[in-house]
């Protein structure tokens, strides 16, 4: 299981990096000029949207106790020695029945300001039904702030071996829509898809991970990765959105589970 385990990891890892490698790095500043990496994207996405005819508008456990095995190289005789052991197995921890998760994070996006995201899932076994938005903001000069906002809804199935590392194969419907374009707002809907990894590092710390394809009309398709680590209810990543209309929107990001 372990090397499906690293690969799923290095899944997640190697495929925003691939996918923005190749995007050249061009200007753009912070803030205050609204030409960053976000006004790049909306612009990309409103041209893929009125090269489709897109409408825009211009107002988005087994809990193993202790266990007695006998070792013997045979079957024992008369007279023969038996030697029992007794071994203490770490308890898996336990699982909970159907219950709520979720988790408010906020990210500084490098050459541009920021987003914040807020997730809901209800998690039981081998389920995970979950919703989120996230939502990226890019200031303008005297103008509102540019908008990018993506709501998601995904049904995720586990597929691990139930001993502690949950692997989760993702898919649902996902939407971006921009606001305040200076050119044109526009708005998409399409499908997403990828993995999820939850592995537990010790009885307090834990390595979590997403990749994700999205493919919307007009030709416009995004990948997005997260990559952290969570210690208690504080969780600490890089996350990456990658679309083929502008450059990667990506950056540290800091939130709180429950």
């Amino acid at each position: 299981m372990r090397p499906f385990k690293l690969g799923v990891v290095a899944f997640g890892v190697l495929v925003p990096l691939s996918a923005f490698a190749g995007h050249g790095r061009g200007g753009g500043g912070s803030g205050g000029g609204g030409g960053g990496p976000l006004h790049s994207v909306s612009s990309g996405l409103g041209g893929a949207a009125r090269a489709g005819g897109a409408t825009g508008s211009s107002t988005t456990i087994v809990e193993r106790n202790d266990r007695t095995y006998v070792e013997r190289d045979e079957a024992p005789v008369s007279g023969s020695t038996v030697i029992v052991h007794r071994r203490r197995a770490r308890p898996e921890p336990p699982r909970l029945p159907a219950h709520f998760e979720g988790y408010a994070g906020a990210q500084k996006t490098v050459d541009s300001d920021g987003g914040f995201t807020a997730e809901l899932s209800i998690v039981d076994d081998w389920l995970r039904l979950g919703g989120s938005v996230t939502r990226y903001y890019e200031a303008q000069s005297q103008m509102p702030a540019l908008t990018l906002t993506m709501p998601s809804i995904t049904l995720g199935v586990r597929v691990d071996d139930a001993k502690g590392t949950n692997i989760y194969v993702i898919g649902g419907l996902v939407g971006a829509k921009t606001a305040h374009d200076p050119v044109m707002d526009s708005s998409f809907v399409g499908v997403i898809g990828g993995l999820r990894v939850e592995s537990p590092i010790n009885t307090l710390a834990s390595l979590v991970g997403e990749a994700n394809l999205m493919q919307f009309g007009q030709g416009v398709r995004a990948t997005s990765a997260r990559v952290g680590v969570r210690v208690g209810p504080v969780q600490a990543s890089v996350r990456v959105l990658d679309f083929n209309v502008g450059p990667p929107l990506y950056g540290p990001e800091l939130g709180v589970g429950f």
